[in-house]
């Protein structure tokens, strides 16, 4: 004799009922182990509030079991290290799939409201959707840019970025003149943006059109480092570049340190028409170029005190 179709649903419905008792008892189980009853939660948190993972491994920390769960889910600096590692391995300029963004926005979510630091190697279409909710918590920025995400960068910039010390902002060179681009860009831009708390500051030539009309006014260190594309290395006609970078020096009258990095612009034609710039508390002034670099019409038009050391 078969077994009927009502004996079999039976039997699958105390199936179910099985498993799930038995999942309660190894959550049980698990809840019970030495380690959950010898440190109190607190301790807990603040262990694995210190862990650093380099990949998405330490997601399965919420498997070990519910307790373990409940406590991540609440241990903030947690969240802070996994969503810099998810932003670190974000490397499309496409529009990001639902499923990376639902990601990145529950990362920074649970992050909350600890201060984060973020890298992007390649800043992406809806990079300022997923950061701007969250801009007032970043404190340290590493941006790589691509010359057709310019627009998106400049959207991002405009964000509340309040507790942002130290910035980096690095062409993705395509080795294709982007001037136009770059053009465009400085005219949007013409309301200047304010970082009220940096402190440091990394960009490649291409940025100099944008941060000359920024508000910086605690600024100390700016690194001007290289970049392989003609643009960054020749500049447009003119001294549009060379301009650009005296403004920015003006508006910081509180740098201490000026580096340029890898440098191959070419700074030797800057016009008589650009007047010397005063840095009154400029500490140290150096220079880790190459032998394209031409920097001899900068130097004559920088100020710095008696003090400053050059290397």
């Amino acid at each position: 004799m078969y077994p009927t179709r009502h004996w079999q649903a039976w039997v699958l419905d105390r199936a179910k009922q099985n498993a799930s008792y038995s999942c309660a008892l190894l959550s049980a189980y698990n809840a019970a182990a030495l380690i959950n009853r010898s440190l109190p939660p607190e301790v807990l948190m603040e262990v694995f509030g210190h862990l650093d993972h380099k990949t998405y491994s330490g997601i399965r920390l919420l498997h070990v079991c519910r307790a373990w769960r409940v406590l991540l889910l609440s241990t903030s600096e947690y969240w802070a290290n996994m969503c810099r590692i998810a932003m670190e391995h974000t490397d499309d300029t496409e529009p990001r799939s639902t499923r990376v963004r639902e990601r990145d926005e529950t990362f920074l979510r649970l992050s909350s409201p600890r201060h984060i630091g973020l890298s992007i190697y390649q800043v992406a279409m809806s990079t300022r959707e997923i950061l701007a909710p969250h801009a007032h918590r970043i404190s340290s920025l590493w941006l790589s840019v691509s010359t057709n995400m310019f627009p998106t960068f400049q959207r991002l910039s405009e964000s509340d970025f309040l507790q942002l010390t130290s910035l980096s902002c690095h062409h993705a060179s395509n080795f294709r003149d982007p001037e136009p681009s770059v053009s465009r860009l400085s005219r949007r831009h013409s309301s200047g943006t304010a970082f009220p708390r940096l402190q440091t500051l990394a960009i490649s030539p291409y940025f100099l059109h944008v941060f000359r009309i920024t508000k910086l006014p605690v600024l100390c260190t700016l690194q001007i480092e290289g970049c392989l594309c003609l643009w960054c290395t020749f500049g447009p006609p003119g001294t549009h570049i060379q301009q650009s970078l005296m403004s920015l020096l003006r508006s910081v009258p509180t740098l201490t340190n000026l580096a340029f990095l890898d440098i191959r612009m070419n700074l030797s034609q800057l016009s008589g028409e650009v007047s010397s710039t005063p840095l009154p508390n400029l500490q140290t002034l150096s220079f880790n170029v190459t032998q394209s670099f031409s920097g001899d019409s900068l130097i004559q038009r920088l100020e710095p005190p008696w003090v400053c050391s050059s290397r």
